[in-house]
């Protein structure tokens, strides 16, 4: 058992750092994301919705939610998309253009200033758009 003190001492140590990296994420957990209350800062899942003309979709609440836009939002430029994939954890910052809301479109543009990949890890990448 001595001999093997070095790996377990390594192992717990790894454990303890992973532990407490994972404490610094912001968004709660079992959710299926989070916005600050003026949409600057929203993170959730992306979605690609439609064949070659279709658009992004930001899913940041869950569909019954007491939410103004259905916890969906329309992503806009979608070539701050491009290298994305549908079903990432992103987090976004911009802002709602809500005269662009409409009953054909009931989920808001959003302009997307910046977008960041998320990690399974609870952190960022370093992927930004």
């Amino acid at each position: 058992m001595v001999r093997n003190f070095p790996l377990i001492a390594a192992s717990l140590s790894l454990a303890l750092f992973l532990a407490g990296c994972g404490s610094l994420n912001p968004y709660p957990a079992g959710r299926p994301g989070w916005h600050s209350p003026d949409y600057r800062i929203v993170f959730g899942r992306l979605n690609y919705v439609g064949g070659s003309h279709g658009h992004w979709t930001l899913r940041y609440a869950g569909v019954v939610s007491n939410d103004p836009y259905g916890g969906r939002l329309i992503l806009t430029p979608a070539r701050r998309m491009s290298g994305f994939s549908p079903g990432q954890q992103v987090e976004v910052f911009g802002q709602l253009l809500r005269n662009k809301k409409s009953p054909l479109m009931p989920n808001a543009l959003y302009q997307v200033h910046v977008i960041r990949l998320w990690l399974g890890t609870g952190h960022r990448s370093a992927i930004t758009r």
